[in-house]
């Protein structure tokens, strides 16, 4: 992901623009109206503020949090991979794959014991096996390491806004 540019004419995000920014990521259905009403400025300030902060690539769209319990996903594993193989073609095979499984909502490289980690959501660990297999042909040899959560502590949705 690239680094967020603001246009030249409003280069820097201001505390107004924070305070829009952090009801947004709180509710992003909340109209403009009502953002402009709390923050005390004008319905068309407010508009060309958020509208700048769509252009510079701070606010990158919207979307609905879906609730895991009611959609029946109820489990979620934290798959760690530590690679034999440090390849682009072993990578682009695992970054295909990664794509064409649904239940994989998240896939970083990272550093330390493990080369990658996954994040999958299922409704109980038999479907976490039936995912678990379907990456098989690319695991051929590499170490893998499943995480089961029990209770989430924090599940932050929000993003930290102080280095701004």
């Amino acid at each position: 992901m690239g680094t967020a540019v603001l246009p030249e004419d409003d280069s820097s995000v201001d505390k107004i623009d924070k305070r829009i920014l952090r009801l947004l990521q709180k509710d992003s259905e909340m109209s403009l109206e009502n953002i402009a009403h709390l923050i005390g400025v004008s319905t068309a300030t407010c508009w060309r503020r958020v509208e700048a902060l769509r252009q510079g690539g701070v606010i990158l769209g919207s979307s609905v949090q879906l609730s895991e319990d009611a959609l029946n996903l109820k489990t979620t594993v934290v798959v760690l991979i530590r690679a034999l193989q440090h390849t682009q073609r072993w990578l682009g095979n695992l970054a295909g794959k990664v794509a064409e499984i649904p239940e994989i909502v998240c896939c970083w490289r990272i550093s330390g014991e493990h080369d990658y980690l996954l994040v999958v959501k299922v409704p109980d660990l038999d479907h976490y096996d039936k995912v678990y297999k379907r990456l098989l042909p690319i695991l051929d040899g590499d170490q893998v390491t499943t995480i089961v959560r029990l209770e989430s502590l924090k599940d932050q949705k929000t993003l930290p806004l102080e280095y701004l």
